[in-house]
């Protein structure tokens, strides 16, 4: 009997060696646009600005992306813009007060920036928001 289970454990121990295993599927690579790592697609002249999921919510997300891309275009023609926005929000048992302040200060050298939002994309592993933007 010793010698069966002997004969069968070093019989299943190099079959088990033997065996090829396939290898787990490669995870697939996100497929992202290609306007991100290239802006300028096309001969435009653009940005891309991005934020990671804001705690705030979706709308700061697109606001603080859409800042981004606009802060990099205006860099590009030479304007300078300083954006200050102030939001306070109060609220005693059934009554919300909100107010907002918001001051923006641009330098332009000759030079008049207008743009507009080409595309969006959000990743759908990270939820990071990209926004493209072109110059008019």
């Amino acid at each position: 009997m010793r010698v069966f289970l002997l004969s069968l454990f070093i019989t299943l121990f190099f079959a088990g060696c033997n065996s090829s295993v396939t290898p787990p599927a490669k995870e697939q690579i996100s497929t992202c646009p290609e306007w991100i790592n290239n802006p300028n697609l096309g001969g435009v002249t653009g940005s891309v600005g991005s934020s990671g999921p804001h705690f705030k919510g979706p709308a700061y997300q697109r606001k603080l992306a859409i800042s981004r891309a606009l802060d990099e275009l205006a860099m590009q023609k030479g304007v300078e813009i300083n954006l200050v926005a102030k939001r306070e929000e109060t609220s005693s048992d059934d009554n919300v007060h909100t107010t907002s302040n918001v001051q923006t200060e641009q330098r332009v050298k000759n030079s008049n920036v207008t743009a507009h939002i080409e595309a969006t994309y959000i990743d759908p592993k990270t939820k990071e928001l990209f926004v493209w933007m072109v110059l008019n």
